[in-house]
């Protein structure tokens, strides 16, 4: 059943992710710096691309949600490697 669950959310994480790419190309900059900083919690190789894209966005707020959502991952990633 473990199985089953883990199966599952790695599913709807997939899919949010998704969600969140696409919200990148919104044209409210609200919704974009949102969806930025969801990527920055969810991760994932996709959300590293989009959000280094993001980093030439024509908002500045928006290009600040993506900097400290790369951030997050960079350090997530830091803290995976040092605990293997």
């Amino acid at each position: 059943m473990n199985e089953l669950k883990a199966y599952k959310n790695k599913i709807y994480k997939a899919e949010l992710v998704r969600e969140n790419i696409k919200a990148l190309s919104n044209s409210s900059k609200n919704v974009r710096k949102d969806a930025a900083k969801d990527l920055g919690e969810l991760g994932g190789k996709n959300a590293i691309e989009s959000l280094l894209k993001l980093l030439a966005d024509s908002e500045a707020d928006v290009r600040q949600s993506a900097r400290e959502a790369l951030k997050k991952l960079k350090l997530t990633r830091m803290k995976l490697k040092e605990n293997n």
